[in-house]
């Protein structure tokens, strides 16, 4: 699916409550944007997804084989990326990220999510995530609501150009 130029996508962060702790479920990236990187479960629509929310759920499933439904889903951000792919050309995409406190199964290591870990969320990965995650993801976290625009330069150092985080009350 794609609208005004930008490819829309998903993130999901399961959390938890441990021992007083709230933590959120990571898993490492293995190919695409963001390879190596500690990240949520997520992708791109496909055909037979209704809407972004049936994306978030079916991916989730795809990337770990844990389940979880529509209504247990709670959308906490709308962010554009904007990566440039040469001097002229840019690849956009636009994350709709979500969390989510009730499921069912233990997520598995896949072939594109490996090592799936549970972290506190007052203690995240931040050396190993990606640049821009860092603005935000602990925002959402905390139970706060974003909307963003993030802007990556060219490959390999992939350096974040521009950064725009504004707290909403609703998506």
């Amino acid at each position: 699916m794609q609208t005004n130029n930008f490819i829309e996508a998903t993130v999901c962060f399961l959390l938890r409550e441990n021992n007083g702790n709230t933590e959120v479920l990571l898993a490492k990236k293995a190919n695409k944007i963001g390879a190596g990187c500690w990240n949520g479960y997520g992708g791109k629509p496909e055909p037979q997804d209704s809407d972004i929310d049936d994306t978030c759920v079916r991916e989730m499933y795809e990337e770990s084989f844990v389940q979880i439904a529509k209504n247990d889903i709670e959308k906490v951000a709308v962010i554009k990326f904007i990566n440039k792919i040469d001097n002229a050309d840019d690849f956009r995409m636009r994350v709709h990220f979500y969390i989510c406190r009730k499921w069912q199964g233990e997520a598995v290591s896949t072939k594109e999510m490996p090592h799936p870990t549970w972290f506190p969320i007052n203690n995240l990965p931040t050396g190993e995530m990606q640049n821009a995650d860092l603005h935000f993801v602990p925002l959402i976290l905390s139970g706060k609501k974003v909307i963003g625009e993030f802007h990556y330069g060219i490959s390999p150092d992939r350096k974040l150009l521009f950064q725009k985080v504004e707290e909403v009350h609703e998506l």
